[in-house]
């Protein structure tokens, strides 16, 4: 079989194996884990919640929670209606601020964006017709915007 011959041409991976020190192959082992771990720990960590309420009083509450450790500032957002997650088919404005300024989250904190009176939206049947709701968030430092999931 095809497999068999391939286990057969180990012999040089085998010979090589033999010659490797093996305090050498776990500090290699170790220094890498720990690379990734640092790695994993340092990424941007961002989660979205959605309180949706039918009351324009009470309004619409979308909470951004920054995990990660370090703090994030935040450039633009806007909340929009998609058809599809990945592709901007069918993407429509359903609300962004008239006027912006950056604002700052600090690592392992959040921030929440209240829509009453005025700014509040609907997340009716009638209002989504099919669609869903997300919401695009710029971050500094970042090439692309972040897209969550908020209702549907």
């Amino acid at each position: 079989g095809g497999w068999v011959s391939e286990v057969k041409n180990m012999g040089p991976l085998t010979e090589w194996l033999k010659n490797v020190d093996p305090i050498a192959a776990w500090g290699a082992i170790l220094s890498t884990s720990l690379a990734i771990r640092e790695y994993l720990k340092s990424k941007l960590k961002i989660e979205v919640d959605f309180l949706s309420t039918t009351s324009t009083t009470i309004g619409n509450k979308v909470t951004i929670r920054n995990n990660s450790v370090r703090p994030i500032v935040v450039t633009y957002w806007e909340i929009l209606f998609r058809e599809w997650r990945f592709l901007p088919i069918g993407e429509s404005p359903c609300h962004s601020p008239e006027s912006f300024a950056d604002f700052r989250i600090l690592e392992h904190n959040s921030t929440t964006l209240e829509f009453t009176d005025g700014d509040y939206f609907s997340c009716s049947p009638k209002a989504l017709k099919g669609r869903k709701l997300y919401l695009r968030l710029y971050v500094s430092g970042k090439r692309c915007p972040f897209v969550f999931f908020l209702y549907s």
